[in-house]
């Protein structure tokens, strides 16, 4: 769905599928961030007027050129991934089985920025980073753990996996 060139409308807005945009007016000192998820439809608006042939709007991301506009139309030149990936947890535990660390394990590499969400059933834990650490002490009243990949555009949780330091498990 990578689109190669769109026509702008009078108004100067276009729609566009699958983007994620920070939109810049060099004309004007403005700064607007759009988040949208790959298949969503954005609509990106300068907030000045376009009415000279000489000016353009360019939308980056970071530093790299993403889509251009001008007399001529639009001509967009990269395409942005913005949902997570389902997480999964990885576990490794002490041979003694008095810890573990959890980790929540997936790709995030095109759906930057991401955080993390821990959770014990229904509960949100107030850990906010990749790995857990569980001990006896810590977790003793929890039976199962499940995590969560955020990005302003998407959220995907893991399939929750139960305590590993209950006894018996």
């Amino acid at each position: 769905m990578r689109p190669s060139t769109m026509r702008a409308q009078a108004d100067a807005a276009v729609a566009v599928a699958g983007w994620v945009f920070v939109l810049l007016v060099a004309a004007a000192d403005s700064e607007v961030v759009l988040n949208s998820k790959e298949g969503d439809k954005v609509v990106l608006q300068p907030n000045i007027p376009v009415t000279s042939t000489d000016k353009e709007i360019l939308w980056k991301h970071n530093n790299d050129l993403a889509m251009e506009s001008d007399v001529s139309g639009t001509t967009g030149y990269r395409q942005f991934k913005a949902p997570v990936p389902k997480p999964t947890i990885l576990k490794t535990c002490d041979v003694a089985g008095y810890s573990c660390v959890l980790t929540c394990d997936g790709n995030t590499t095109d759906a930057e920025p991401v955080t993390y969400e821990w959770k014990s059933g229904d509960r949100v834990l107030t850990d906010k980073t990749k790995e857990k650490v569980l001990t006896m002490e810590n977790s003793s009243d929890m039976d199962e753990f499940s995590c969560e990949l955020v990005n302003p555009v998407s959220r995907e949780s893991s399939q929750a996996i139960t305590n590993p330091l209950i006894i018996g498990e």
